[in-house]
């Protein structure tokens, strides 16, 4: 890290500026950009245009094609296939952006061995079905009870396992990534049995996008075939709580669905266009844009939703970018310098005089701390419920959490010290000795076990309608 280097703000946006035509806009600076969060104006902390970037944080560093075996027929996943070689064959195969492919299949998810420029060797793997890499399978020995729905389901939740995936791969990797879902996507389908723990997943994945710098764009010649028998774009709006999404009289409810995910993230629905020109026109698109961070307000409770919106003050002008995020009252994800490290003793005293302290300045002074012993869970369930702030508390498990590999404290370790070689043979020798010697005069109890008599003996159920 640079001394002097310029600070950033905990949450990053990567922000396409279009005029009418949809044309990127360049030449902006931070002073054109209004953040609302939440409707309220947010200070810019640092400011960067792609096109001026020396530094590959600021560029568009990898596209990852996704093809969907799963959820196409067989003669639209050849089309994708010949249609997604033919773009990677473009200009002799020398791509402007690393790519990378991935294939989800009902066998599970393959791809390519690390992104490349190489289109041709891409291209190859492609059109002869050698993905090089597995990531994981879908067992073939399933239940042979189960029934259609159930086994839809399963694909379902593995197709959006496919994205987190790719986001999670790709979660510390520099610069901005573009994800280009070729077909239509997944049904939006979950089952009843799963809703109530809808929301935590939605989270999730909503913020694990984030963190990666991803944009999502789905691209396909096809018209939806009835798939999604609704209007993707009522769904947009970020879901708050697990309420919402009960509120919806669909089963599931359709957040999930591959346009509603790609429009939140910042990204482009091309459908009935072709799949080569649909393709590059998402790279063109993603290549050019604007990063902003900024400081998220305090957040009262995690997984907070926060609507977000990008104005530019120039006419003609529009942006696109993330519609919202899940707030948190703490960043577990952000890399840190700890100002000082302190044991197990040292943090108890922290703790002692805290009662003089708010939530908030002593969240502050816990997240710069590093502990250089282990903090047991005993421990920490007392001085949790010592505390009464969530801010505070929320660090301080986050403490306990990092140092999960450390060892104890020195009072915690035991002082007898481990048997020396020769005391391990003799244990081992007398252990030996044991059952060669003693365990076979031992007496068999089991024989002795009193029998039960007949009169004992529980008497047989009659079953209706069997004879005795």
């Amino acid at each position: 890290m640079l001394v002097n280097a310029p600070r950033e703000g905990l949450i990053h946006l990567d922000v396409a500026a279009t005029d009418r035509e949809g044309k990127p806009s360049s030449g902006l600076a931070a002073k054109d950009f209004t953040l609302l969060d939440n409707g309220l104006p947010q200070k810019i902390v640092s400011f960067a245009a792609s096109n001026e970037a020396t530094d590959e944080n600021e560029r568009l560093t990898e596209v990852v094609l996704v093809l969907d075996e799963v959820n196409l027929s067989h003669l639209q996943f050849e089309t994708v296939k010949d249609e997604s070689v033919k773009f990677l064959r473009q200009k002799g195969g020398h791509l402007a952006q690393p790519a990378s492919v991935y294939w989800f299949t009902t066998a599970g998810l393959c791809a390519s061995a690390e992104p490349t420029t190489d289109g041709n060797a891409l291209a190859d793997a492609v059109a002869h079905d050698r993905p090089p890499r597995e990531l994981w399978t879908i067992p073939r020995n399933r239940d042979p009870h189960m029934t259609a729905e159930a086994l839809r389901h399963v694909l379902w939740d593995r197709a959006l396992q496919t994205v987190y995936t790719v986001a999670i791969e790709r979660r510390y990797k520099p610069g901005r990534k573009l994800l280009v879902w070729i077909g239509f996507g997944w049904p939006a389908r979950e089952t009843l049995e799963h809703r109530d723990t809808a929301f935590t997943s939605l989270v999730e994945l909503s913020t694990r996008i984030r963190e990666a710098r991803m944009v999502i764009c789905e691209v396909t010649p096809w018209s939806d075939p009835a798939v999604f028998n609704f209007d993707y774009t009522d769904y947009l709006a970020g879901v708050r709580t697990l309420a919402d999404l009960k509120k919806s009289d669909q089963d599931p409810p359709p957040h999930f669905a591959l346009p509603v995910l790609a429009l939140q993230s910042g990204g482009l629905v091309l459908d009935g266009s072709g799949i080569v020109r649909g393709i590059g026109h998402c790279v063109e698109d993603a290549s050019a844009f604007y990063t902003v961070s900024f400081d998220p307000p305090d957040a009262a409770q995690p997984d907070e939703y926060h609507d977000l919106k990008l104005q530019i003050e120039a006419p003609g002008l529009s942006a696109r970018t993330n519609t919202g995020y899940y707030n948190q009252p703490v960043f577990y994800d952000q890399p840190r310098v700890p100002a000082r490290r302190v044991s197990v003793h040292e943090l108890e005293r922290i703790l002692d005089t805290a009662n003089e302290k708010n939530d908030g300045e002593l969240a502050k002074q816990l997240a710069g701390l590093e502990l250089s012993e282990r903090l047991n869970s005993s421990l920490l369930s007392l001085w949790k419920n010592r505390l009464r702030g969530k801010k505070s508390i929320a660090v301080l498990v986050a403490l306990a959490d990092e140092s999960a590999f450390l060892d104890p404290p020195a009072a915690e370790i035991l002082s007898d010290p481990a048997p020396d070689p020769d005391t391990r043979r003799q244990m081992i020798s007398r252990t030996v000795k044991y059952l060669k010697e003693v365990n076979p005069k031992l007496p068999d109890f089991s024989q002795y076990a009193p029998r039960p008599s007949m009169s004992n003996r529980r008497p047989k159920k009659q079953i209706p309608g069997r004879p005795p």
